[in-house]
């Protein structure tokens, strides 16, 4: 699991249905990355989602660390990079593979 360091203490990133489904919750909206709040709140999301022990972090504190710390949000960014490959290379694979089963 990837972790993410923030006022010194390493969290855990988890990127999940539940990060999905607690953005969506706060949010009140299908989930989508449009805006730069967006993205600021899927990453406190992704942090909750990753099973973080004795998590103090709130919201108001990880901006606060982001304005102190930019390169916290540039982790996220290349950590979401890497999600995002992960998950194109998975769908290819399985669209390969109804493709191969479809060819009996």
């Amino acid at each position: 699991m990837t972790t993410i360091t923030i006022n010194d203490k390493k969290y855990n990133l988890k990127y999940s249905v539940r990060a999905m489904m607690m953005f969506e919750q706060v949010k009140g909206e299908m989930f989508s990355l449009k805006l730069l709040s967006d993205q600021y709140l899927f990453l406190y999301c992704l942090i909750l989602a990753g099973d973080n022990k004795d998590n103090e972090l709130t919201f108001d504190k990880l901006l606060d660390a982001i304005d102190k710390d930019p390169s916290i949000f540039s982790q996220y960014a290349k950590f979401m990079e890497l999600e995002t490959a992960r998950q194109r290379e998975m769908q290819d694979k399985n669209a390969n593979q109804e493709g191969d089963t479809g060819k009996n």
